[in-house]
């Protein structure tokens, strides 16, 4: 069974807003939907947009491969959509920049990636297009670069991919295809090899080669430590059957080697793996300290870790006991102390004690897992 996990930063636009709450400034905002309307709450439910935006994020489908969206907190511009186009609200739901672009991306620092019509350029927290080309896809900036999807000019029609620092300055030439963007100074890349199968492989931040396309599937660094495939059958770039999961480091030497039939990325110093269809946690050094015993596990977020048990969600702690016992139908990780779940009957936000925040009862608080 494998699950991807995507936490998502795309949120929607409008021309018109209605501040119902004006007390203490919140932390971070929280989206809700109501009758097919988005809104955003605090943390403490109270609701900061009254919901009346049209939908919640979207990926383009050009530049879909290499975004990973992170829902950013505290005061980063939020994405909010009305009548189809795109802009984005301050922490107070406020008006940054009106909604005209076909298609937006979140703020990364100071940019954001957007699109009219088939131009792509990153604007600035004011609006203004700071860099732009002839590019066929962007995707966001990520330690300092930002991805620029080409065309190949030596076919017409293939695509590769660059990187360019906040100057616009070319910082790695087109070369590469289904390059993702950078974690831990990594990013991954894949290229067919003499047999025409596809492996995948990681570059530095110059460019160069540092550990070379040799794997089924990989996934992003995280603390310096990346999840990779080997001896799987390969239907396609993003397409496998079996094979085992491992571990490597920066340098692509295995620290723990492959064994697993599905693992998560470290976070906060464990990782979730499946083996004989069950979720367990382990550290570093490969051992479990949490024995697998679930029926999936997402990673750790803010101390806690999401799992299923017989069908039910709840939440550990880092010694394997239950915080918040399994009970939900559907639920996702805890994001600046809050965390959405489905009650059965509604859906609803919760804290970490397992209260539920809500004050109304909100349909569907739109919070990916």
């Amino acid at each position: 069974m494998v699950k991807f996990l995507l936490s998502i930063s795309l949120i929607l636009i409008s021309a018109s807003l209605y501040i119902s709450y004006a007390q203490d400034d919140p932390s971070s905002l929280f989206p809700i939907e109501v009758d097919g309307k988005y809104g955003f709450i605090d943390d403490k439910g109270n609701i900061i947009v009254e919901p009346q935006y049209d939908r919640t994020f979207e990926i383009d489908v050009r530049v879909s491969f290499i975004l990973f969206f992170t829902y950013k907190g505290s005061n980063a511009p939020y994405l909010i959509n009305k009548d189809g186009k795109w802009g984005y609200i301050d922490i107070n739901g406020d008006i940054l920049i009106e909604p005209k672009y076909d298609w937006a991306g979140s703020f990364d620092g100071d940019l954001a990636p957007v699109r009219i019509g088939d131009q792509y350029c990153y604007i600035d927290n004011s609006g203004n297009c700071i860099l732009k080309g002839d590019w066929v896809g962007v995707g966001g900036f990520y330690e300092g670069l930002g991805n620029i999807e080409v065309v190949d000019s030596s076919t017409g029609n293939d695509s590769l991919w660059r990187c360019i620092n906040k100057d616009g300055q070319m910082i790695i030439e087109p070369q590469f295809k289904g390059a993702t963007p950078f974690f831990d100074g990594r990013a991954a890349f894949w290229e067919k090899n003499d047999l025409g199968q596809i492996k995948w492989g990681y570059i530095n931040k110059n460019g160069e080669v540092v550990i070379n396309p040799i794997y089924d599937y990989e996934k992003n660094f995280s603390e310096n430590v990346a999840n990779v495939l080997v001896g799987a059958e390969i239907k396609g770039v993003l397409e496998f059957e079996g094979g085992k999961w491992g571990y490597i480091d920066t340098s692509g030497n295995f620290i723990i080697n492959p064994q697993f039939d599905d693992a998560g990325p470290f976070s906060e110093n464990l990782a979730a793996v499946e083996i004989d269809g069950k979720w367990g946690f382990i550290n570093k050094s490969g051992k479990f300290v949490i024995e697998p015993k679930y029926n999936w596990a997402s990673r750790f977020f803010e101390g806690l870790a999401l799992v299923d048990s017989e069908g039910k969600y709840g939440y550990i702690d880092k010694d394997g006991d239950y915080i918040i016992k399994p009970k939900f139908i559907d639920a996702g990780n805890f994001y600046n102390g809050l965390a959405r779940v489905n009650f059965g009957d509604k859906w609803g936000y919760i804290n970490k004690k397992g209260e539920n925040i809500f004050k109304d009862d909100y349909k569907k608080p739109f919070f990916a897992r």
